[in-house]
């Protein structure tokens, strides 16, 4: 090997370590921009504020402010999650770390919105202001914009994805070998996507309930379309053999 490709495999390597460790840190960043915000609304809520609300986003029950710092907690131990099994892949399959990471970080990000606009309703309702009612939007509608745009950023992610025990398309068929996984991340990557387009479409007319349905319909009759051709792609290839 020449020292010119040898100089270009070291940057290539330098440039890798240093793309996971901006993921890494985003997760972090994650975590802590949760953990300051909580904290900087528990400054000037009043005591009692609303901490839970139905599927129409409508308050349901009011409680203890300090009960928002479950919001928090849930982000960081999702970011501990992804950040945990990212650097488990590293040492088994090493090109699965960035695409979890990838997969996690939008995660944790709308986990970040989720709890802003509700600390942001909750001061809303508590401080009878309502002249801005963009926190109302977001979590009747905004949320199933960023949930449909991230189902078709995992679905992006899936066919790049090598065979392992924690991302993607897994099924008992679907783990056979690594022809058949191929095949079943590439077809479940596209249905994800389309799951995602059709929310977002859906998303645009609908809202509250009526759109939690719909998003439950979509995941439960994707996985049951990717187990059922899981199986088919498996059995094709047995009869090849």
């Amino acid at each position: 090997m020449s020292k010119r490709n040898v100089h270009f495999l070291i940057l290539f390597e330098r440039l890798i370590e240093t793309l996971r460790k901006k993921l890494y840190g985003c997760l972090f960043v994650l975590s802590l921009f949760s953990v300051t915000v909580c904290v900087f609304f528990l400054t000037f809520l009043p005591d009692i504020i609303p901490v839970h609300y139905n599927a129409s986003w409508q308050v349901d029950r009011y409680g203890s402010k300090y009960e928002m710092l479950f919001l928090p907690a849930i982000t960081i131990v999702f970011s501990i999650f992804f950040g945990g099994l990212a650097k488990l892949q590293r040492k088994h399959q090493p090109q699965n770390e960035k695409l979890i990471l990838l997969a996690g970080i939008p995660v944790v990000f709308i986990l970040n919105l989720i709890q802003l606009f509700s600390l942001i309703q909750a001061w809303q309702i508590s401080t009878q202001t309502h002249q801005l009612d963009v926190a109302a939007a977001f979590l009747t509608k905004g949320i199933y914009l960023l949930v449909a745009l991230t189902l078709i950023w995992l679905g992006n992610l899936m066919p790049k994805a090598r065979r392992n025990s924690f991302f993607g398309l897994r099924t008992t068929w679907s783990m056979k070998n690594d022809e058949v996984w191929q095949k079943c991340q590439r077809f479940g990557g596209y249905s994800m996507a389309v799951c995602g387009i059709l929310l977002m479409i859906a998303s645009l007319f609908l809202s509250g309930i009526v759109l939690l349905g719909i998003l439950l319909g979509l995941l439960v009759t994707d996985a049951l379309v990717d187990i059922c051709v899981s199986y088919r792609i498996w059995k094709n290839w047995e009869r090849k053999q």
